[in-house]
């Protein structure tokens, strides 16, 4: 049976990760096992919690005791229920050989149990058995308590450094932690002072001091005890300590470890900080020696106390792996061995195993010398790794002295062999030498359990982050925002470090340090560039001495040098380089990058240069033809350039040539600087054969020749056109303007005038002398003589034509008199005419067959016809109208006006009027009374009594039927005299009041 004391350290734990708004955590259960419980506090169940009914077949002994000897146990049930034949029994003591208590089962339920004064251990120890093929039930629950017969003893603990206000103790790795304690009794007494160290040992006083170096909970307990009575404080751990991890720095690095000459890396922080868990089953780690003797036994424990109270080993699955790290010279004589806490040991190689000489490790054989170890392999025993075969089958295959893989294996036996073991306790390898001859080195081993059955880990902590800075250093350009990347610029050639601060909230700092490398700078020069000519036939260039230039006397061996057609590539280091570097075929202008590599460091420089490629052919071109042109001396201005884009084709490009003019075929030839033509876009001359020489601009030796004539062509003879006619204006003195255009389509003749241009003179020497041009908008007198050039804009090539103006007499116009008439509704002086009242005045006895007659508004407009005036025109008072009279057969116009009058006409007021239906004079009509706007007519009978009123806005005549007073609407109102009364309402006109008479 184990013994389990339950510690403190979850409840502290609890209060670390609780906040007061928390509810505190349930009691821990402690379920029916082979185990004994030393607990004050938590809830004993059967054996599957409470959630869960128990197993059949079960025989379990549970002890529970108090951590403090002078106490007594006891166990309140508050939940059972057990199937019939299954029973639990209570014993008064520390085993099932104490004084019964009862039997507890479907017959009889228990209550409170509690140890008794006489029972010296304070224990009670429960035995249950269940039918291994009934039905099982729902088990039970019981709180688990003590009974302190004890003075109360306390204590008071000071600690250095102070706690935090969670009460634990936060250092850093080799920090010194100072424990002090002072009892507290309620009365006088002299006690028992001792502080027991996180390592379990015990040492006397109240004071105690130890350096921490390595993570993990560390537990001080001062215990105070009378030594009259064995009483103790009750505070099992009285200081936790905290110990930082150190935070793992992995991905703290630059982008490279090596940085060029001048450039610039980023170095970037990545800091995780560190959870400390104890482990469920830590390692046992170091060198240990296997001597060489027959059965000599290797033996060492791992000490399993991670898993629940009670929980037993249900699979074999729960565990997933065994490793050992070892080396030895003769496995065939090897047993290595597993047991459990129960004592059920697994093979996991047995003896004899067929295994022979074959090594396990890289092994050091036993000499007279020496048995140092050697190199240890790491055998992995699981039923869920990748492993076919033992380690045995795998060793009988290899011949003696080769050793065995590393790798996965399996067991000889199966794990399921430990089901049933408690997990907590002692697990232990154990090997076994049974031959001579030989010896090893076990180097370390460990357990690998399922983590599925792995409870959660209440001693685990981890420090979180405060600050992560790089430290300042000159070479830093620029920092992310959120601090963790750096940009550096080396400063020395070597090394250059640059350091890293990580601090915790344990108060704690790191570092980390990242070094990298600038190289040295790499100094190459420029290569000259090369000239190509085809004419000269070989158009293959050797590039490599342009490399050695570029390499500037660097060390040959210690760099590579590349050739490239693309700067990009060059860059990049693509294998797309140039490899026929001695014999490099170029067929166009070529830029070549030459990559000069250091092979150690990556780093480089681009240097590049040109080969020229010339391939120069001076196509045949036309000869050029121009027109003999002002001055018309048989001699004329070429540009002799007009066809170079024929005489360098295609494949040359204009920009990287020299096009020279000369006047034989030996100075084209020989290319002497100022020999050629130095004006070839404006060249003066007769018929003449001109030499072209074409050569590269880069390099002249490279060119061809051609060679074309000049053609002059004389001016033809001058060439009468039609003559211009236009009619006489106003003054009428047989001069006018004349537009010399009109001919210009006749000139043309079909041909496109977008080409040509015209000019106008008054003379025949003007034209060919080019001199005193006359606007082609020209006032000119009748029977005046015109000269036109017509001029090619593409040749200059030009023509001369003549033709005569004549000026066309105007037709006498007679004078219209002027139009008066009244005003009419809506009274605004304006009024419609009819203008044509006016033609036999304007014609003033012409033929309306051979004159035709117009109106318009402006004088302008007569005269160009625009916008003539309807004959029925409504025109307002004042308008002034002007009549073109038009000679039909010459188009010839002359114009005279006539003024507009229309006047606002008198309002007539009768003095009676017979409303009898027969037509006339029914109504009392006022006539032009809608001229006035706001006018108001209202009518009395001889009493003054209205008896109609209108006005101009919904005016009515009056037609004898009143509209106001007692008959209004009765019919006729009888024959009499009336008076009415009109007011205008303008501000202007006088008001009337009159009579009329109404007859029938």
């Amino acid at each position: 049976m184990k013994n389990f004391i339950l510690f403190l350290f979850a409840m502290i734990a609890a209060t670390v990760s609780l906040n007061a708004q928390n509810p505190p955590p349930d009691p821990p259960e402690f379920p029916m096992g082979d185990i004994q419980y030393d607990v004050c506090l938590g809830t004993f169940t059967d054996s599957q919690g409470s959630d869960l009914n128990y197993l059949p077949g079960e025989t379990l002994t549970t002890t529970i005791c108090s951590p403090f000897p002078t106490d007594r146990s006891f166990v309140n049930f508050t939940a059972f229920d057990l199937a019939p034949g299954d029973v639990l029994l209570a014993y008064d003591g520390d085993s099932a050989n104490a004084p019964f208590i009862g039997a507890y089962g479907s017959f009889l339920a228990p209550s409170l149990i509690e140890a008794s004064l006489s029972n010296t251990s304070g224990c009670l120890t429960f035995v249950f058995t269940s039918n291994a093929v009934s039905q099982t039930a729902a088990g039970w629950e019981a709180t688990i308590g003590c009974i302190d017969s004890c003075q109360t003893i306390e204590s008071q603990v000071t600690v250095t450094p102070a706690p935090s206000v969670d009460g634990v103790v936060r250092i850093c790795q080799g920090d010194t932690v100072t424990v002090n304690g002072t009892p507290v009794f309620p009365s006088a007494g002299t006690p028992t002072e001792e502080i027991q160290l996180p390592d379990g040992s015990v040492i006397s006083g109240n004071s105690a001091t130890q350096t921490i170096q390595d993570p993990g909970v560390y537990i001080f307990d001062y215990i105070v005890t009378d030594p009259l009575t064995g009483c103790r404080d009750r505070t099992i751990e009285d200081v936790v300590v905290l110990v930082s991890t150190t935070p793992d720095f992995t991905g703290t690095e630059a982008d490279s470890e090596i940085v060029c000459f001048g450039d610039q890396v980023d170095i970037t922080a990545m800091v995780e900080t560190q959870q400390f868990a104890a482990q469920i089953a830590p390692p046992v780690s170091g060198a240990t020696f296997l001597p060489d003797s027959a059965g000599s036994i290797y033996t060492t424990p791992i000490t399993v106390n991670g898993f629940n109270p009670g929980q037993t080993f249900n699979a074999a699955t729960d565990l997933q792996s065994v490793y050992i790290n070892m080396e030895h010279s003769f496995m065939g004589d090897l047993d290595i061995i597993l047991r459990a806490p129960n004592g059920v040991e697994v093979f996991l190689m047995e003896y004899p195993n067929g295994g022979g000489a074959t090594w396990l490790g890289e092994a050091i054989d036993v000499t007279p010398v020496t048995n140092a170890p050697g190199v240890g392999y790491t055998y992995t025993f699981t039923e869920v790794g990748a492993g076919t075969q033992t380690l045995a089958q795998a060793g009988q295959a290899l011949p003696g002295a080769v050793p065995v893989p590393e790798g996965d294996y399996l067991p000889e036996d199966p794990f399921a062999d430990f089901i049933g073991s408690d997990l907590n306790g002692d697990w232990e390898i154990v090997v076994i030498d049974n031959l001579s001859l030989d010896n090893g080195w076990v180097f370390e081993w460990g357990l690998n359990f399922n983590p599925n059955i792995i409870p959660p880990n209440d001693r685990t902590y981890e420090p979180q982050e405060v600050t992560t800075t790089w430290l300042p250093n000159p070479d830093i350009v620029s920092t992310s925002t959120d601090g963790t990347v750096i940009t550096v610029a080396p400063s020395v050639v070597g090394q250059n470090c640059y350091d890293l601060e990580f601090s915790d909230d344990f108060g704690c700092t790191y570092f980390e340090t990242v070094c990298v490398e600038m190289v040295e700078e790499i100094i190459t020069a420029t290569p000259a560039d090369i000239e190509v000519c085809a004419s000269l036939g070989n158009t293959n260039v050797n590039l490599n001495p342009q490399g050695t230039i570029a390499l500037n006397n660097l060390a040959v061996l210690d760099y590579r040098i590349r050739y490239y057609t693309d700067r990009t590539e060059a860059e990049n280091g693509a294998a797309t380089n140039i490899t026929n570097t001695s014999s490099y075929p170029v067929t166009a202008d070529t830029e070549i990058f030459i990559r000069v590599e250091n092979a150690r460091s990556g780093c480089f420089e681009i240097e590049s240069f040109m080969i020229d490629f010339s391939d120069i052919v001076a196509n045949p071109v036309a000869d050029l033809t121009e027109c003999d042109a002002f001055p018309f001396d048989d001699s004329d201005g070429f540009d002799l350039t007009q066809e170079e884009s024929t005489l360098l084709g295609p494949n040359l490009d204009p920009t990287t040539v020299d096009i020279l003019y000369y006047l034989s075929a030996s100075a084209a030839q020989a290319g002497v600087p100022g020999t050629e033509i130095s004006n070839p876009t404006n060249y003066d001359s007769t018929s003449d054969e001109i030499f072209v020489r074409v050569q590269d601009s880069a390099n002249p030796g490279c060119f061809d020749t051609t060679s074309f004539n000049l053609i002059v062509t004389p001016l033809a003879p001058t060439t009468a056109v039609a003559d211009v006619e236009e009619c006489d204006t106003f003054p009428f003195d047989l001069t006018t303007d004349f537009d010399l255009g009109v001919n210009e389509g006749l000139i043309l003749n079909g041909r496109d005038a977008n080409n040509f241009t015209f000019q106008y003179y008054t003379s025949e020497a003007d034209a060919l002398a080019n001199a005193g041009e006359i606007p082609v908008n020209y006032e000119g007198d009748d029977m005046e003589q015109i000269f036109v050039v017509l001029t090619e804009t593409a040749t200059g090539c030009a023509e001369v034509y003549t033709f005569n103006l004549t000026t066309l007499d105007a037709p006498p116009i007679g004078v219209a008199p002027d139009l008066s008439e009244c005003d009419e509704a809506p009274f605004d002086l304006r009024l419609e005419f009819d203008l044509s009242q006016q033609d036999d005045a304007i014609r003033g006895g012409l033929s309306p067959t051979d004159y035709s007659v117009g109106y318009y508004t402006s004088e302008s407009n007569a005269f160009n016809d625009v916008d003539q005036l309807p004959t029925n025109y409504e025109a307002a008072d004042g308008e002034i109208i002007y009549a073109a009279l038009t000679d039909l057969s010459t188009g010839c116009v002359n114009v005279s006006s006539f003024s507009i009058t229309v006047e606002e006409c008198e309002v007539i007021f009768p003095e009676g009027f017979t409303p009898n239906n027969d037509g006339i004079n029914d109504t009392f009509e006022i006539p032009n009374i809608q001229q006035y706007a706001n006018f108001s007519l209202k009518v009395f009978n001889r009493y003054g009594t209205m008896v109609y009123e209108t006005s101009a806005s919904n005016y009515v005549e009056f037609d004898g039927v009143p509209n106001s007073g007692l008959n209004s609407g009765d019919g006729l109102l009888p024959v009499g005299t009336y008076f009415y009364t009109m007011e205008f309402n303008d501000g202007q006109t006088q008001d009337i009041a009159s009579w009329l008479y109404i007859n029938y």
